[in-house]
This record gives structure tokens, sequence and C-alpha cells, in this order.
């Protein structure tokens, strides 16, 4: 007897609620705002991180005394036009040793223009003491692995406030801050924002954590350049929404919110000309969308009502 035929059939296809949407949306528009710096002999300085329209943030010793200075940003670049500091390039000696609260601010050529780029919005506060240790996210370029820059991240934790010469610094631990780090947004994912800029490391070989300086000194050595980060953020809508999209995806993950089941139509229509349907059916909610009356006014007309049977019999 011959065997049957054999009768393939296919497998439903199966995805996900990770692969239907990004599972970290703020956290990848995060790193797209993360580039790297380089001098006119295309040697890697260290990050930054655009902060407004054609304007770079990242530390004061990474464009200590370099020329021709570059920032790339995914596969484009652009000229450094200016660079802004604090306290002045031309006040510091020793790189390796600059003096907070160790910021620059690097304005690009009209190159960047087109670029459309997202800008990192910033912290008003310093994070919560006693985070979860992955509270903190930083994103920056690094030779960790190849000779050539890659863009890569590391979770560290706050540890505590410190302040020097009347400047405010983040110290944290945990998380290994890697040489090419400087520059660097460290985001606090709890509040949705960049709180700071790594500045050092406290160990090369070991994940101990590093330095920090806090967003709110560079609103204080940048006013101008902070008010144009808020300009930009009231009129460019990206970061809100991923920020809304993660805490929204980090929900579910945890189980605290399911994603909504399909909903039932608001209005279901009576079939025309029924002389079947009674009274009761068409009162019910299904059938019509009916308006809300608040309670203030429904208890005055109540009681409107019983005043005017009051009156009425007397």
């Amino acid at each position: 007897m011959a065997a049957p035929p054999l009768v393939m059939t296919s497998l439903p296809t199966m995805t996900s609620p990770a692969a239907e949407a990004d599972p970290n949306p703020l956290i990848t528009l995060f790193r797209q705002c993360v580039v790297r710096i380089t001098d006119e002999d295309g040697r890697f300085r260290g990050s930054g991180f655009l902060v407004a329209p054609g304007q770079v943030l990242s530390c004061g010793h990474v464009v200590h005394r370099a020329k021709g200075l570059r920032v790339h940003w995914q596969k484009q670049a652009a000229d450094v036009a200016e660079v802004a500091a604090a306290p002045p390039l031309e006040s510091v000696t020793d790189p390796h040793s600059y003096p907070l609260p160790d910021l620059a601010v690097l304005g690009l050529s009209s190159d960047a223009q087109a670029w459309g780029h997202p800008c990192a919005a910033l912290a008003g506060q310093q994070p919560v003491l006693g985070g979860a240790a992955n509270g903190l996210y930083l994103a920056g370029y690094t030779v960790e692995h190849s000779r050539e820059p890659s863009l890569t991240g590391a979770t560290t934790e706050f540890e505590s406030l410190v302040t020097e010469d009347g400047h405010a610094f983040f110290k944290l631990k945990r998380g290994l801050v890697l040489p090419g780090f400087s520059g660097s947004p460290l985001l606090d994912r709890q509040a949705g924002l960049v709180t700071g800029i790594v500045e050092s490391t406290r160990s090369r070989q070991a994940a101990l954590g590093g330095f920090a300086v806090p967003a709110t000194e560079f609103v204080i050595a940048f006013p101008r350049v902070a008010g144009a980060n808020q300009a930009f953020h009231a009129r460019d809508g990206r970061w809100a929404a991923a920020a809304e999209a993660e805490s929204v995806r980090s929900a579910e993950r945890d189980g605290a919110r399911s994603r909504l089941a399909a909903l039932r139509p608001p209005l279901v229509a009576l079939p025309p000309d029924d002389e079947d349907v009674s009274a009761a059916t068409v009162l019910r909610p299904r059938h019509a969308v009916v308006g809300y009356v608040g309670r203030e006014q429904l208890l005055a007309d109540i009681a409107a009502w019983c005043e005017r049977e009051a009156g009425g019999s007397a």
C-alpha cells in the first residue's frame, strides 16, 4: 500500500511584544544624541552629546589644546566652529586636573543644520539616593573592543553629592567607566532625563564607577544654551514621546500594566423598523451615547423638584 501523501502545513508566526516595538525607546533615542569627537589628526578625543540644535556638550579636558576638532554623529561629521568652556580653555595648564565644572560647548558648522538630530532633555535635580542599580545609564564611545571607537554604554549608581571649590559633582559607584566616556551623558532612567555629564573614572580596570558633573552645573555655566535646550523640547516632542513609551514598556514587563483588549464598539445599532424591540432594550446604554451629568447638577435638580412638590401641595 502506498504511503499517503505528505501535507505540508505552516506554523503560525509567533511575535513577542518586544518584537512589535522597541523595548527601550528612550534608551534608543538617548543613544542617538551621543557623538564622538576627533582632532585634526583624526585622533579620538572623547564623547559628547547634542544638547541644542548644532551644539554639543562635552568636557573641557576632552577638547583642551586640540585643533581641527570634528564631531561625528552616526555617519555624518561637521567641523567645530567655536568652543566655549568653563573654566576657559586658555586658563587651564594641565588638562589631567581640569578644574570643575570641566564643561565645554562645541558650536558646529552649518553642515549640521540639515541633520535634524534629536537633543537630550536635561534634569533639574540630582538622582535619588538608594535607587535601583540600573537607575543610571551612560552612553559614549570607547575603544574597548577594537581600535576604532564604538558606541557602547554602562550602568552605574548614584552614591553621593560632593562639593569642591563651590562646584558640585556626583560620585558614582559600580559600572566600568572607561576611557572615552568623558563627556558622555548620564541618563536617570527613573526621571527619564539626563542628570549629568560623565567626567572621570574611579578605576580603568574595575567596575568602581566614576564622577559626573550635574546638569544643573551646565545650566549655571551656559544659561543661553540651556535655554535653547528647553526651547527645542518645547517644539520637538520626540523625547517626551520616547519617555512615555519607555514607561509603558517598563510597566508591561513588570506586570503593572497589561495591553488593552479590543474594545467593543461604543454604539450598537438597533435593527431598523423592528417593532418587537421592547422599550427596555431601547434604553440600554449600548444603544446610545448618553451625556455625563455631574453630581452637583443632579442634586440641584432633585432639590428643586422636592421644593416644587412641597410648594404645590401647600
